[in-house]
C-alpha cells in the first residue's frame, strides 16, 4: 500500500469520526449504503460502462453516456436528500 493511500485512509477516519459525533453512525451509514447504490449507474462505474460498451449499433452511446452521468451526478444529491428525510429521525 502506498503513502498516499494511507494519508487518505487516516483522513477519512477523521472525518468519519467527526461526522459520527453530529450524525448518528447508523445515518451515515444507510447515506453511504444508498448512494453506492443509486450512483452505480453513472458511466464511471463498472455497471454503467458495462452498460455504454454494450449499446447496440442504433444506439447514440455519446447520448448514453451523457444521460448516464447526469443520472449518476444527480442521484449523488438525491440520495442524500432521500437519507436525511428518511432517515433524519434517528438523529
Amino acid at each position: 500500500m502506498s503513502l498516499a493511500w494511507i494519508s487518505l485512509l487516516t483522513l477519512f477516519l477523521v472525518i468519519v469520526l467527526s461526522c459520527t459525533k453530529r450524525v448518528h453512525p447508523g445515518v451515515l451509514a444507510l447515506a453511504v449504503i444508498v448512494a453506492g447504490h443509486l450512483v452505480d449507474s453513472s458511466p464511471l462505474s463498472t455497471i454503467g460502462a458495462l452498460c455504454v460498451a454494450s449499446a447496440g449499433p442504433s444506439e447514440d452511446r455519446h447520448k448514453l453516456f451523457m444521460t448516464t452521468l447526469f443520472w449518476g451526478l444527480a442521484m449523488a444529491g438525491v440520495g442524500a436528500l432521500w437519507c436525511l428525510v428518511l432517515y433524519g429521525w434517528m438523529w
